[in-house]
């Protein structure tokens, strides 16, 4: 929490942060047992006041994600939000925040993969579970991959968005932004440029900023050893998006990397 305000401080007028409610708090009606005794919802309204007050701007997604509980906001078997569900909420609300329209992909782009099961399943093996449906759009932007080489270079690798050849592995999910990349660079239809700092619920959320903006820059903390400064600064992203679920971002371990980081990252 204290990384995250010193960066808003650091970039006034330009953060905002989403913490995505856990799904036992959007959907605890739906639980055959009470939720671990952890008051989520007084731990999100403390760090959504130390943002705040460090000059982010906040958005609380509890009410939309419970308000729209029955569309699938979240998968059954695997523990991120749905790309038509939970993503595209996040995404209007981002949008509407910014005093901006929506726009969605066409509807023609997307596609479905059937018999998902996830990271959920993978820890109960519960059987007879019905599978997911993963959706994703078949975008024709490109996004490239910047890849720290040993001799302190950073290689370039562009490509599509989606790595659909994950979709016959175990892993199904790392198909979006192909995988946790530490940066990366998607090329938008529309104006301006973002830099999303983000978990894996990024990974699907990513995708429908290139409808809104012209250039999203991308950071995974967990593969990204440079200041996150520098990159803002090399880059002149003009805004800033810093979105996790609540369960990794409590838990995370790679957050002080927006205040410290192991070297400078290269021109």
């Amino acid at each position: 929490t204290k990384a995250v305000a010193e960066l808003a401080a650091r970039n006034p007028g330009k953060v905002t942060v989403m913490i995505v409610p856990s799904p036992a708090n959007i959907l605890s009606d739906k639980l055959r047992f009470d939720p671990p005794q952890l008051d989520e919802n007084a731990i999100l309204d403390e760090m959504y006041a130390a943002f705040a007050a460090a000059g982010a701007s906040v958005i609380d997604l509890r009410d939309t994600l419970e308000t729209n509980q029955d569309e699938y906001v979240f998968y059954r078997t695997d523990h991120h939000w749905t790309t038509t569900g939970g993503a595209r909420l996040a995404y209007e609300a981002y949008c509407a925040s910014r005093g901006r329209q929506a726009a969605l992909p066409p509807e023609t782009s997307l596609r479905r993969q059937d018999d998902f099961l996830g990271t959920n399943y993978a820890k109960s093996k519960k059987f007879g579970t019905e599978p997911d449906t993963l959706s994703w759009y078949e975008l024709p932007n490109t996004l490239t991959v910047y890849k720290p080489q040993s001799d302190g270079s950073i290689a370039q690798e562009p490509g599509p968005v989606m790595d659909t050849a994950r979709f016959d592995t175990y892993d199904k999910y790392a198909a979006f932004l192909r995988g946790n990349n530490g940066y990366s660079v998607l090329e938008g239809n529309g104006e301006g440029s973002i830099l999303l700092i983000k978990d894996s619920y990024g990974n699907s959320f990513a995708p429908y900023l290139a409808q809104s903006h012209a250039k999203i820059g991308i950071i995974d903390l967990r593969a990204w050893v440079y200041p996150v400064d520098d990159t803002i600064a090399q880059e002149g992203y003009e805004e800033i998006l810093v979105l996790y679920s609540f369960d990794t971002f409590i838990a995370d371990g790679y957050a002080n990397r927006l205040q410290d980081a192991l070297q400078t990252r290269p021109q």
